[in-house]
């Protein structure tokens, strides 16, 4: 399980706004709007969208329980799931601007790979693949890898130093494997994680990393300390 904070704006509640047009399309737009509200721990929608545009830094528990509960008393049921799925997305974006070299699969998408052809990618096709990997690490998939990557990081307990053997794309095959579900009782994993959405959770969570070249995996990787 998982406790997913976000700093959240008029550009987040925005997005989340909309990924809820495609997720839950059934619920009427003023519910789901009020739903948000009481997900981030505010009494109206109007109230979360007021703070986000008064005050420079608005920082939020989502909260699943209120989210559920506030739909069920108007007679949608759903799961937390959309929630934290659109939530994480957000925290993902912030992460991707502020890191503008993660990808999905780590820092960058490594070395020109080779085509069926038999020929390797020019600059510009590798540049088009950064680009795509860039946006799978806002996908749905990878906010379900960022989320899980999330719950597995909660059990480990940081060092203060960056420690070698501690690379992501080791801790990233173990976080995969690991049994969890959402705060209120949906599965999550075990599911597939991507090197990148355990570096960006790790970022999130607070852990000291270090990027380091690792041809292996891509021009990058990054190391989280872990014991």
């Amino acid at each position: 399980m998982f406790n997913l904070k976000i700093s959240f704006n008029q550009s987040a509640l925005a997005s989340i706004k909309a990924d809820f047009t495609r997720s839950l399309p059934d619920v009427k737009s003023s519910h789901r709007c009020e739903a948000i509200g009481r997900a981030l721990g505010f009494s109206t929608y109007a109230a979360a969208l007021a703070a986000a545009e008064t005050e420079t830094h608005v920082a939020a528990t989502v909260n699943g329980a209120s989210f559920i509960g506030y739909l069920g008393r108007h007679d949608f049921g759903t799961t937390a799931k959309p929630l934290y799925r659109a939530a994480a997305k957000t925290v993902l974006s912030d992460l991707a601007v502020k890191h503008p070299k993660l990808t999905m699969w780590g820092i960058g998408v490594g070395r020109p790979q080779q085509k069926p052809d038999g020929k390797f990618e020019n600059a510009r096709e590798q540049y088009t693949r950064f680009l795509e990997a860039r946006q799978e690490l806002v996908s749905d998939g990878a906010a379900e890898a960022f989320l899980l990557s999330l719950a597995f990081l909660t059990r480990i307990t940081p060092t203060k130093a960056v420690r070698k053997g501690t690379g992501s794309y080791w801790v990233k095959h173990i976080a995969e494997n690991f049994a969890c579900s959402y705060p209120e009782g949906e599965k999550l994993g075990p599911r597939y994680v991507s090197n990148g959405a355990l570096i960006a959770a790790a970022i999130h969570a607070g852990f000291r990393t270090r990027a380091y070249i690792d041809g292996s995996v891509a021009n990058f990787s990054l190391t989280a300390g872990v014991s």
